[in-house]
């Protein structure tokens, strides 16, 4: 029996695993480019994580939480409450019929009537015709109120008397009154102040005076 050389068999074996390797690569090569999930084969393109996250930020997206520095700055809100400031009112010169006079200073006006800077008192003006025979007490002063005092002045309209009295039902001004009544040929006028005690009413009959005082005629 012949036999074949043991070269032959060993270089016939060879090629025989180099044919094999070399289809096993072929099928290998085949089955990638056939694989529908490949991302570029759907046309997505793959971003590394590092690179996601440059591009949320570039896009303006939020990649983290508000640090405590600008969460307080957003909704931070004044706490503190406004400081009360006192209304200061220079005196003016008010005008009314024929004759003038001056308001106190620091009252706050309203029309014809003027309170102090602390609220407790008020200071009111009125005047009306007189009527022949007619007495300022009985046409001004409230109805029913307990005239208290009452003294005689000098006015530059001429002269009158300041009434204090008691108001048997209060009123928005105050319990107790101090009235100048002043009356000419045709008219009677009045100025009072009002408070709340006697006391307040006392502690501010200077301004009263001060007011009488700054009077004048406005008809020549």
């Amino acid at each position: 029996m012949l036999r074949r050389p043991r070269t032959s068999l060993r270089i016939h074996a060879r090629f025989a695993l180099i044919a094999l390797l070399g289809a096993t690569l072929l099928v290998a090569g085949c089955q990638d480019d056939d694989n529908p999930n490949d991302p570029e084969d759907v046309g997505v393109t793959v971003v590394p994580r590092d690179s996601a996250s440059a591009t949320a930020t570039e896009t303006g997206e939020p990649t983290g939480t508000a640090t405590a520095e600008s969460t307080e700055t957003a909704t931070g809100t004044a706490t503190g409450t406004a400081t009360a400031t006192e209304t200061i009112t220079a005196p003016e010169i008010i005008e009314r019929d024929e004759i003038s006079f001056v308001s106190p200073e620091g009252w706050v006006g309203n029309g014809d009537t003027w309170t102090s800077p602390d609220g407790d008192v008020t200071l009111l003006f009125a005047a009306q015709d007189r009527e022949p025979g007619s007495e300022p007490e009985a046409v001004m002063l409230p109805q029913g109120a307990v005239n208290l005092d009452r003294e005689e002045i000098d006015t530059p309209l001429g002269p009158g008397a300041i009434h204090t009295i008691e108001l048997t039902e209060a009123t928005e001004q105050g319990v107790y009154e101090m009235h100048a009544l002043v009356r000419t040929d045709d008219r009677i006028y009045d100025w009072w102040i009002a408070a709340e005690t006697r006391e307040a009413l006392d502690a501010h009959r200077d301004v009263l005076d001060q007011v009488l005082a700054s009077i004048q005629r406005t008809d020549g």
